[in-house]
């Protein structure tokens, strides 16, 4: 292979490797690669998306090398095709695109590819999103909802159960239940780190969410919710796992949703959006209602990291909670 010395000059060092052992050309492993050197200089939740991203693209492609030099606009133009096929929200679309993009252009500045604006095509922006906040009503549907008998019927009330749980605690993950343990309930409040941000939340346990524990409490298992098998928090492939049951559990709740005469299509998010969405009718403090979801903007939850801004956040809940509660 010939290289300009010139050129040899303006790459790094980890470019120059790249280009010998595997000509330059695999964009699948030198995202995976530069990933990985970003661990610990981006926040988990950043390193969460280019995985998520990854994965997808992979999918897409279908092959196990993609080579640098084939991804142009058409390429991505499909690739956007298919997301949408496959019913991918356009934000999250855009998501995966700019974490794809993010990585191109760091193998254009290793000088492994000249630029030949693939995302210039393709939505990368922001687009307003349908409100998926349940109202009061919906929310009571779903609490009177008997689950019919059947083979499943294990399995659908321990989804319903799980959706009021998150609603309750001040929408909790869905990721953050099925890895929570009965040893994080620490005088009378949940203590968990968030999976996507590694952000501390702190929720008191209210009645309703004690009540929703005891039900699966089981001899030999220390989880709050059997929602994975045992074993599977064990796995190494969190992401893979957590794709599976999510699938499995938005489709059982949706299914749900129907029964209980919601038009509104159910997925995890909701009891997330709603609980928020309530707090803010209420005129909870917008910092409060953000350390009660963990998030980790800098101008709110960050300033409140207090003892003051926990009480609160331990306010919210119990306001909540009042106005959830069945007539």
């Amino acid at each position: 292979m010939y290289i300009c010395i010139a050129n040899l000059k303006q790459m790094n060092m980890m470019a120059i490797f790249l280009l010998f052992r595997s000509g330059g050309k695999d964009f699948f492993n030198y995202m995976a690669r530069e990933k990985e050197s970003l661990r610990g200089k981006r926040r988990p939740k950043t390193i969460y998306n280019y995985e998520t991203a990854l994965r997808s693209f992979r999918q897409f492609y279908g092959q196990k090398a993609l080579p640098l030099a084939k991804i142009d606009k058409w390429l991505m133009i499909r690739y956007e095709t298919w997301l949408r096929d496959r019913g991918v929200c356009r934000n999250t679309s855009s998501a995966y695109m700019r974490s794809l993009q993010v990585f191109y252009l760091r193998a254009v500045h290793d000088g492994l590819i000249k630029n030949a604006h693939p995302f210039d095509q393709v939505f990368t922006g922001n687009a307003k999103t349908i409100k998926r906040a349940l109202s009061i009503t919906d929310v009571h549907r779903i609490q009177s909802l008997k689950v019919p008998d059947g083979t499943r019927k294990a399995w659908r009330q321990l989804v319903l159960d799980v959706f009021l749980f998150c609603l309750y605690a001040g929408g909790m993950p869905l990721v953050d239940v099925a890895f929570l343990r009965r040893n994080q309930i620490q005088d009378g409040h949940i203590v968990y780190y968030r999976r996507k941000t590694g952000e501390q939340v702190m929720i008191p346990l209210t009645r309703e969410m004690r009540g929703l524990i005891n039900q699966y409490k089981r001899v030999g298992s220390d989880k709050v919710f059997p929602l994975l098998n045992r074993g599977q928090d064990a796995s190494k492939d969190h992401d893979d796992l957590f794709m599976r049951l999510t699938s499995r559990y938005n489709r059982t709740l949706n299914a749900l949703g129907k029964l209980a005469g919601i038009q509104k299509k159910l997925t995890h998010y909701v009891a997330r959006h709603t609980w928020a969405s309530i707090a803010s009718s209420l005129a909870i403090p917008v910092y409060s209602i953000s350390r009660c979801l963990g998030h980790t903007n800098v101008r709110t939850t960050q300033i409140y990291t207090t003892d003051l801004d926990n009480h609160l956040a331990d306010k919210a809940i119990q306001v909540v909670q009042v106005k959830l509660s069945p007539i």
